[in-house]
């Protein structure tokens, strides 16, 4: 995961203000997930934990709520797909698209962007 939050952290800090990213990984959600979030039993976490590692690939939930920190004004899908050789299995993934706040130019002037709306 190291990897992972480094290079989420640079790409965040590239950002300018108001700047958004998108963002879709394979993950495995928390043990215990905020309310309104995709909860994966112990058993599916652990089976896609190890599958994806045999290929070097490491889905946690680290990087979703890094990326819920980071961009605070963020819309999250989070679904299942269809994998090749297992037919009957469903992997979790996550679309993210979140938009960096605004930086503050004053206590008069400071405020967040609200919505990911035009």
């Amino acid at each position: 995961m190291g990897k992972q939050i480094s290079s989420t952290d640079t790409t965040t800090n590239l950002l300018k203000p108001g700047g958004i990213l998108a963002v879709m990984d394979f993950y495995v959600s928390e043990a215990n997930p905020d309310r309104g979030f995709a909860k994966h039993s112990g058993m599916e976490r652990w089976f896609w934990r190890n599958w994806f590692a045999r290929d070097g690939v490491h889905p946690n939930a680290e990087h979703l709520s890094l990326l819920r920190q980071l961009l605070p004004n963020y819309d999250i899908v989070e679904s299942q797909a269809r994998v090749p050789y297992l037919p009957l299995l469903r992997v979790p993934y996550f679309q993210s698209i979140g938009r960096k706040p605004m930086e503050r130019c004053g206590a008069a002037s400071a405020y967040a962007v609200r919505d990911l709306g035009p």
